[in-house]
């Protein structure tokens, strides 16, 4: 199959991850640019440009309107059988339609209380292959991020009102090179929600690294193949500490082993493309 991939000339994590993954999976060609590494998603060395012929199918990504237009993609789009957008805005009810035809929609966020003009298939963040780890780990709990809104900031003193005593790391800055090395060493790592309380795309690295999420605070959204509990625990904010408990006091090798499996067969950005191509074999 012959796919044509349409982003942002600025960096977004969902069409990284998309790139990624189709590489190596189909003929692969970008629009006016290769989509830029996105945290940590390596985009160079895969795929080519686009040669001018016919492609069976377009991947466009809407939020190539930060910068771009329709009018830009149609000449390119008229190219290509087939047409998918993907919807990477972190709110869940940003929509951005385009005028020419469009054969299947995938959003990253889903809110099942909201009326779409579209029928989405929910299409989440998702971590490379490459980064799986399933090695020692020496801290129990992990967190570094921006504590952008209240969710973060009180989730970080919740961390240490448990009744267990844990090594732990909590950061409200990131760590540059070592962010993924001490990911690695944790048997938990904090998931809170991101701007307009979407899914981070900490979920994808947390699993990859082979640390069981603590999801903290989400709200209500549609997510395809999602985390159970017998891989992951889900709280809100005033119950953390006493998930926390329960967690260092739980099977984490067990929960590691189902998530291993789980993140290799539906995480992974491979696992994410073929979301999209499977619906147009």
């Amino acid at each position: 199959m012959r796919v044509l991939h349409l982003c942002d000339t600025e960096d977004d994590y969902m069409s990284a991850v998309i790139w990624h993954g189709l590489a190596g999976q189909c003929d692969l060609f970008a629009a006016g640019n290769i989509p830029p590494s996105c945290g940590r998603i390596p985009t160079d060395g895969r795929g080519t440009m686009d040669d001018g012929g016919r492609y069976d199918l377009a991947v466009v990504h809407s939020m190539l309107t930060r910068h771009r237009t329709w009018q830009w993609c149609e000449p390119l789009v008229n190219r290509c059988d087939r047409v998918a957008v993907v919807e990477g805005w972190d709110s869940a009810t940003e929509c951005h339609v385009p005028y020419f035809k469009v054969d299947a929609w995938f959003r990253r966020e889903v809110d099942p209380s909201f009326a779409y003009p579209y029928q989405p298939r929910n299409l989440g963040f998702a971590g490379c292959a490459e980064w799986f780890y399933d090695g020692p780990k020496e801290y129990d709990i992990f967190f570094a991020g921006n504590p952008s809104h209240s969710v973060r900031w009180n989730m970080l003193r919740q961390v240490f009102a448990t009744r267990r005593r844990h090594r732990s790391i909590m950061a409200s800055t990131g760590f540059a090179s070592d962010y993924h090395m001490l990911m690695r060493l944790s048997r938990l790592a904090l998931c809170p929600p991101g701007a307009a309380g979407c899914e981070a795309f900490r979920t994808g690295e947390v699993v990859a690294m082979g640390a069981v999420p603590v999801f903290v605070g989400h709200p209500p959204r549609i997510r395809a193949n999602w985390f159970d509990n017998s891989m992951s625990f889900c709280c809100t904010l005033d119950n953390l500490a006493d998930t926390l408990d329960d967690a260092l006091g739980a099977d984490l090798e067990g929960m590691r082993r189902r998530l291993a499996d789980h993140f290799h067969a539906r995480h992974t950005t491979a696992a994410r493309a073929k979301e999209i191509l499977d619906v147009f074999r």
